[in-house]
């Protein structure tokens, strides 16, 4: 989304946010038996690696992004968005692009290049 269509001013992360959107994730996980391979949540977005057998992409991260905002709106009320419309969501076909993804995920976030 360009920032002049942009409602609100960019959703940042505290440390908070970040605990609460990354057990979320986890829960939910759990709830539909979903596999977590990575998680790790930033300041200003997501990286999950997931595998959930008989749901599309799409639906994976809206549903996400959904029980996300839910949590998130108990403690920031006035905020109506807290994420962007996009998302990278990509099928991972075979052992070797898993474990780059999980590798991605876990690891390279923090280096600095």
């Amino acid at each position: 989304m360009a920032v002049s269509e942009m409602k609100e001013s960019p959703f940042i992360l505290n440390g908070d946010d970040r605990k609460t959107v990354g057990q979320t994730i986890q829960r939910h996980c759990e709830i539909r038996k979903w596999q977590l391979f990575a998680l790790s949540v930033r300041t200003n977005h997501v990286h999950v690696v997931v595998t959930a057998p008989g749901y599309e992409p799409l639906t994976i991260s809206h549903q996400f992004k959904a029980w996300c905002s839910r949590k998130l709106k108990s403690t920031q009320k006035n905020r109506q968005r807290f994420w962007t419309e996009g998302a990278s969501r990509r099928f991972l076909n075979n052992t070797n692009q898993l474990e780059s993804a999980v590798k991605y995920v876990l690891e390279a976030q923090d280096r600095r290049h």
